[in-house]
């Protein structure tokens, strides 16, 4: 059986980023402003947490991923931050490097270029 991911645009709807078998927690972000965006970026005159941006937890630690478009531009909002599932690393706004993805040890990554570690360039 395939895995099936669906991906929608930033218009007013969800953009989705993992498979079919997920898990979210909750997690609030507060209202993002001019050089306070947290975890938002700017697109066009709003502040979006963009579905697949890396969301950490209270010790600065990967979390999750947030799972969907957040618009946090007017106030705080509740974003649902994947935990658990499978997520296709072409579907991400940004790379991960590989101690973010082995943070994430719920979440198992496909596709794409899988991170390697650094290069000690004294080695």
């Amino acid at each position: 059986m395939a895995m099936k991911f669906l991906r929608k645009k930033y218009d007013g709807s969800a953009e989705f980023i993992v498979g079919d078998h997920y898990v979210n927690v909750k997690r609030l972000h507060a209202r993002a402003v001019a050089g306070t965006t947290g975890q938002a970026t700017a697109v066009g005159d709003r502040y979006v947490v963009t579905a697949g941006t890396l969301i950490p937890n209270a010790e600065g630690n990967p979390l999750g991923l947030c799972f969907r478009d957040v618009d946090v531009t007017d106030g705080d909002e509740m974003i649902a931050v994947v935990v658990h599932a499978v997520v296709d690393r072409t579907a991400l706004p940004a790379t991960l490097t590989l101690a973010q993805e082995q943070a994430l040890k719920g979440i198992v990554f496909i596709n794409g270029t899988e991170p390697t570690a650094p290069v000690d360039p004294g080695a």
